[in-house]
């Protein structure tokens, strides 16, 4: 698969660090090899140790890169979420005080207590071992959207977050990603390799959401 600068589109070779035309870091990963008899430091197609001579064992075939293969599931469920926001716009949040406890996945949160789930909303999917959970509750005027994704297969959650990225914040309870979308608010953070996020329709509601 041919890859491309995302900076300015130069066609990338494979193993290519940085971009040969803007310099930005093209996030592929130089990977180190070592002797397994004397350490040496040793080339990536080497098939015996320049120090000791011993015969190297054919390097492990690097997983696909997680971004490169969940690329498009993501950006079908920004596609999800977009017309979520346009269908119920945003509003101020009014409330009681009071919370209630529900869970998305094994994931449990306390909301305000007068949101209402609308189950309607409720997205249960499995894509070739890409899991996204999303349960939508409102009230009134206000909304709450909390998705979790996550894989059975290796996938790191932590890695997903940073390149979704957003201003370093905590709430809820975590340390994770806030950003002011332009029709929301969310905040995005890693439980147990998951990928959280919860959007709401007014910034003061995050304040009052909290997952243990």
């Amino acid at each position: 698969m041919k890859k491309f600068c995302k900076n300015c589109g130069c066609q990338l070779d494979e193993n290519e660090l940085y971009c040969p035309d803007c310099g930005k870091a093209t996030g592929n990963r130089h990977v180190m090899r070592y002797c397994p008899n004397c350490g040496e430091e040793i080339d990536h197609d080497e098939r015996f140790c320049r120090n000791c001579g011993v015969e190297l064992k054919k390097p492990e075939v690097q997983r696909e890169s997680m971004l490169d293969k969940y690329r498009t599931p993501i950006i079908i469920l920004a596609v999800i979420f977009a017309i979520v926001i346009v269908a119920f716009g945003a509003f101020s949040a009014l409330g009681t005080g009071q919370v209630q406890e529900v869970h998305v996945d094994s994931i449990a949160f306390t909301i305000p207590d007068y949101f209402e789930e609308d189950t309607r909303l409720k997205i249960d999917d499995n894509d070739s071992g890409l899991i996204y959970k999303s349960k939508f509750w409102q009230s009134d005027n206000d909304y709450i959207q909390i998705d979790v994704m996550y894989s059975e297969q290796y996938v790191d959650a932590r890695e997903i977050a940073d390149y979704m990225g957003g201003e370093k914040a905590t709430m809820i309870g975590h340390d994770g990603y806030y950003n002011e979308l332009e029709d929301s608010y969310s905040f995005s953070f890693v439980e147990s390799n998951k990928l959280v996020t919860v959007y709401t329709s007014d910034y003061s509601l995050l304040d009052q959401i909290e997952s243990s």
